[in-house]
């Protein structure tokens, strides 16, 4: 597979291997001033790209608004949202800086578009289990399927170009949530790559039936520039109790995001 150089990025995934739990990366000065004048965001979220390299809030269906800087972008996702009525919204917000080889934009943006659809990467990918204090296989198979009914193996599509909007059907046996099926739909507009994805099936924690089919939705929004992507993620989840374990979940389900962020930067 094609790579991008990532300094940064490299060293946040040495440090996950090396340390168990994924390590911090702060934005270095210039580019931290850059996204400021790009996106606009707060002094707050300023301070803690700055500190932590990335930007994470925790709602429930109260929420208003979202940290996505994408006004267009995030008033669907919003508008989305509110309809779920999410009891758990999740959202986390990366700052990842890129240094392209000399393949032209257009060539760079369909590596993007097949890296996102390359579900069966998503195997083996770890995130930090907050309830086990430890890192923990997240996916112990995944990959595309014909429709939600199936579970036979298809090979991850790639395009040769970037279609504005399509559909893929996506099978993965969840560590904590067991076996599931999901739909994930692709969209892009205007250099923006938004995948919005929603379970088809029932989702099990251990024995107990905690999300009923469509009712998470995982979206992630990529916005490139020159020298910077911003990778955005977002759950929302809505179910009849959390059985206790709100505290648990909340980080459990950021850290889900997180995993995706690194699954991403790991195979672009």
């Amino acid at each position: 597979m094609m790579k991008y150089s990532y300094a940064i990025a490299a060293f946040f995934l040495t440090c996950t291997a090396a340390f168990g739990r994924p390590a911090v990366v702060p934005l270095s000065p210039g580019l931290a001033e850059k996204v400021k004048a790009l996106y606009g965001f707060s002094d707050s979220d300023m301070e803690a790209l700055k500190t932590a390299g990335e930007i994470t809030r925790f709602q429930d269906g109260s929420f208003t608004g979202l940290i996505l800087p994408d006004a267009k972008t995030a008033g669907a996702i919003t508008a989305e949202m509110k309809t779920l009525d999410p009891k758990i919204l999740v959202e986390a917000l990366f700052i990842v800086p890129v240094e392209p080889r000399t393949n032209g934009d257009g060539e760079l943006r369909l590596h993007m578009y097949n890296t996102l659809r390359a579900v069966s990467t998503m195997k083996g990918i770890q995130y930090y289990s907050a309830s086990r204090e430890r890192m923990r296989v997240m996916f112990t198979d995944a990959y595309a399927i014909k429709d939600g009914e199936s579970r036979k193996p298809l090979p991850d599509p790639v395009a040769k170009t970037i279609p504005p909007d399509s559909t893929l059907y996506i099978y993965q046996h969840d560590s904590s949530f067991g076996r599931n099926s999901f739909e994930a739909r692709y969209t892009y507009d205007e250099d923006t790559f938004r995948v919005s994805m929603k379970n088809l099936t029932v989702m099990h924690y251990g024995i107990l039936p905690l999300v009923q089919p469509e009712r998470l939705h995982l979206e992630l929004v990529i916005l490139p520039a020159a020298d910077h992507l911003v990778f955005y993620g977002c759950i929302g989840v809505d179910t009849f109790s959390m059985f206790g374990m709100r505290k648990k979940a909340i980080p459990s389900f950021y850290n889900r995001v997180k995993a995706l962020y690194s699954w991403f930067v790991g195979n672009f």
